[in-house]
């Protein structure tokens, strides 16, 4: 089983570093790593220069967003196994491709989709918290979705469901997890690894970015919940929360 582990970075000098060495320190000896970078300017591709040894294939050049990024990375992918790994998280320990394929081998062989933990490191106060999904269904991704860095594709999904919209600038994740969850040809399958560190504190926890989350988290659910009951039901709960305190 290969794995083609894509990883898109912009000007993270900070921290790819640390993201590169997770990944190319796995002891699962069959794997590619594949580099999308945007054009950085701030002195990511003198580090990502010091590593092109180690990585299968490394572009830069300007795009359309971080999800025409990962599009570029799903058709270089070459494994039978996708992963994305952000430019400022890190895989948890070199076991962990290891330990992945272990599951996927011991669990439902026969999923499109595997999903695991991660910790959540706030940068801002320097705590991080375990989390758990919870189970996958319409009104678990109603509410959210499934952070990528711990989803496990394989590589054939794509195909059947399409690749990323570009069209969204942050929620293009949580539109593919729910067109994937709707489509009724693909299967979900939690395995209980935790694979990542994922760093709270992203464009998308901006001022600017929350915004532009909320909505396209409404264009989505627009998109997918037109007949469901959670649209009048969690309004009311979040109302009732805002006023009563609980």
């Amino acid at each position: 089983m290969k794995f083609s582990i894509i990883t898109v970075c912009h000007n993270a000098v900070s921290t790819i570093e640390r993201t590169i060495k997770s990944v190319i320190g796995q002891n699962y000896p069959d794997f590619e790593y594949i580099v999308i970078d945007g054009a950085s300017t701030d002195g990511t591709l003198n580090i990502l220069d010091d590593y092109r040894q180690k990585i299968t294939h490394l572009i830069s050049e300007k795009d359309r967003g971080i999800y025409s990024a990962m599009n570029k990375g799903i058709r270089l992918a070459n494994g039978e196994i996708i992963a994305f790994l952000n430019s400022d998280d890190f895989y948890i320990d070199e076991n962990v491709l290891t330990t992945v394929r272990n599951r996927i081998e011991t669990s439902d062989k026969h999923a499109d989709v595997y999903y695991g933990n991660l910790i959540i490191y706030n940068k801002g106060t320097g705590e991080g918290r375990l989390w758990k999904p919870g189970l996958l269904d319409r009104l678990f991704l109603y509410r959210g979705t499934l952070p990528h860095p711990a989803m496990f594709y394989r590589r054939n999904v794509f195909d059947t469901v399409g690749i990323f919209d570009e069209s969204f600038v942050i929620s293009g994740d949580y539109e593919w997890v729910t067109r994937a969850y709707f489509h009724k040809q693909v299967k979900f399958s939690y395995i209980n690894v935790l694979p990542v560190v994922f760093m709270e504190g992203g464009k998308s926890t901006s001022p600017s970015g929350s915004a532009i989350a909320k909505e396209e988290k409404i264009k989505i659910r627009n998109m997918y919940y037109s007949d469901f009951s959670g649209k009048i039901y969690y309004p009311i709960r979040n109302r009732i929360k805002k006023t009563f305190g609980f």
